[in-house]
């Protein structure tokens, strides 16, 4: 056992992620493993998406200076295309899906405004050829953050504004449930802890959450060492929670309802605290004028499904974050990766982008990304609704002339 594993009798700290993640609400499982590199997807630009999750990004990589001829972007360059062959490929992918099927419920991202890429004429921009749109939003905080927030510690802003009560309460409800149900299933045997099992509530799961955030700080070998009377592992936690209720939470802590589960999201086990922190994150303020789109890698080794491998990365496995930010760099709206989706029209780098800043659309904004998300395709759209779009292009993007390339 490597250092650093957390380990006991029962379970680990690692399968308790994946069993939260992955246990099924009914009988039978679906086989998970590592989802690669995904080739089978074409961005906006025409290209592969097979390095699609390979590039660095500005959260992990803060000192990582794209180049031209940089093979780790977010997608795949192609080395060479015959012009005409770039034609051909356009013409065939303007014609339109005879039996289109929403993308998660996306409209906003399969409505693009498809441009007559040949048509198109370059130059300079000037006053008379550049859209001019006037910012009507009011950026602010709304008052009811500013009266939680006066005069309060960093800590009581995020117990207040963000996982308030109202979180702890939901993960005590449901694990309280899921711990009902489990002993109804079957009776325990007399050395079972669920002999033992007493309701949680709000203040016994915050205090569950914060040893398991004191343990990612404090790393023992194995869980039990944490209780450890011997003088080099004695620290508080037995005063905080005895162990053998910590493994008892550990092993019904639960999110959601398993018999109301949709199977068909891979996020359903938590889906409903992803949905709280996005509207809790959406309604503490307003945003700015300027916006960006990048992504973050969540260093993750469990077994589920949507899991990414990236080898060109320090932290080799994790889950894939798409984020909207303001240009204080505060996150207002987000979305968890979980592999292809079936009936998309548009590239995954234009559904995203639709698909996180579609509440903010015709107010003015100006949204800044990179080379894998920006395309003449998405510009177009964005105009329509009155956004601009400031982004590198690839010199291999769709629509790009041989005199620009």
């Amino acid at each position: 056992m490597s250092a650093g594993r957390l380990r006991h009798d029962d379970e680990d700290l690692g399968d308790f992620v994946n069993r939260i993640l992955e246990e099924p609400a009914s009988t039978g499982t679906e086989p998970v493993g590592v989802e690669e590199e995904d080739n089978s997807e074409f961005d906006d630009n025409g290209s592969e998406s097979s390095e699609l999750f390979g590039g660095h990004d500005s959260d992990m990589d803060p000192e990582y200076l794209p180049s031209e001829d940089s093979s780790e972007d977010s997608d795949n360059d192609m080395n060479t295309l015959d012009q005409r062959q770039l034609v051909h490929n356009q013409l065939i992918q303007q014609q339109p899906n005879p039996h289109p099927q929403p993308d998660n419920g996306i409209q906003q991202a399969n409505q693009n405004i498809e441009p007559n890429y040949l048509a198109l004429t370059w130059g300079n921009t000037n006053q008379n050829n550049l859209s001019s749109f006037e910012f009507n939003a009011l950026p602010l905080i709304s008052q009811e953050i500013r009266d939680k927030i006066e005069g309060a510690s960093p800590f009581e802003v995020y117990n207040q504004v963000f996982v308030d009560n109202s979180f702890f309460t939901e993960i005590a409800l449901q694990t309280n449930l899921y711990a009902q149900q489990t002993i109804e299933s079957g009776v325990p045997s007399d050395k079972s802890r669920l002999k033992s099992w007493l309701p949680t509530d709000e203040k016994e799961i915050k205090q569950f959450f914060g040893l398991i955030i004191w343990m990612g700080l404090v790393q023992m070998p194995s869980l039990n060492l944490y209780w450890s009377t011997k003088n080099i592992y004695k620290n508080e936690m037995c005063k905080v929670m005895p162990r053998n209720r910590f493994e008892l939470l550990l092993r019904m802590l639960h999110f959601s309802d398993n018999t109301n589960a949709d199977e068909t999201n891979k996020l359903y086990k938590i889906q409903n605290i992803l949905d709280s922190l996005n509207e809790k994150f959406k309604s503490a303020l307003t945003p700015q004028q300027q916006l960006c789109i990048d992504e973050s890698l969540i260093p993750f080794r469990g077994r589920v499904g949507f899991r990414q491998y990236i080898p060109n990365k320090a932290s080799r496995y994790g889950i894939k974050i798409f984020k909207l930010c303001t240009e204080k760099g505060y996150t207002w709206n987000f979305k968890v990766y979980t592999g292809k989706s079936e009936g998309r029209r548009v590239g995954l780098a234009q559904a995203i982008v639709m698909q996180l800043i579609s509440p903010l659309l015709d107010a003015g904004r100006t949204l800044y990304v990179d080379n894998w998300y920006s395309s003449i395709a998405l510009a177009h759209t964005l105009k329509e609704r009155s956004t601009h779009l400031v982004g590198t292009l690839r010199k291999n993007s769709r629509g790009i002339p041989a005199c620009i390339a």
